[in-house]
């Protein structure tokens, strides 16, 4: 293999774990994904109704997308108001691996116990154990009338629709 295959191997957010949220909201994360999700990084409520943990270099790449297309485009504004006022930034993990969720992202992400979270190539996936498995039994229905929306929105942002 490549080197540079291999660098960008070992930097991707892989794997699935299960934890529990403990009361202060903090769930603990490998060493693994925090060494390769960075520090410090960004929270958001994804259009799948998880929660996701962004490194840096990916919420910006998402950020210029945003901001790629016409200031005018009604698609831009109503999806980049979604995105943007469900971002939590400066997150970090104490010493011991934890992280705190917001709890405005628990709430909306319907954490309360039980967690899984997932590796998802450029980003962690933080899900409630009984939506992830949901989502697991009907990835492409799972939460389709939270979804339809946002994704309409982005597709107008793209010239899509």
């Amino acid at each position: 293999m490549e080197a540079s295959i291999t660098a960008r191997l070992n930097t991707m957010l892989i794997g699935r774990e299960e934890v529990q949220i403990d009361e202060r909201g903090r769930v603990v994360l490998s060493k693994k994904k925090r060494e390769r999700l960075g520090n410090p990084f960004f929270l958001g409520l994804s259009q799948l109704g998880c929660i996701e943990a962004y490194p840096e270099e990916e919420l910006v790449r998402v950020v210029m997308e945003i901001e790629q297309a016409d200031r005018l485009n009604i698609g831009r504004e109503a999806y980049g108001s979604f995105f943007s006022q469900n971002i939590f930034d400066d997150q970090k993990t104490d010493s011991q691996g934890r992280l705190v969720i917001p709890q405005r992202l628990r709430d909306l992400a319907k954490i309360q116990k039980d967690v899984v979270i997932v590796g998802s190539i450029n980003k962690i996936q933080i899900w409630a154990k009984e939506e992830h498995e949901k989502f697991e039994a009907d990835p492409l229905n799972y939460n389709r009338d939270y979804r339809a929306p946002i994704e309409q929105m982005y597709k107008i942002m793209r010239g899509q629709d």
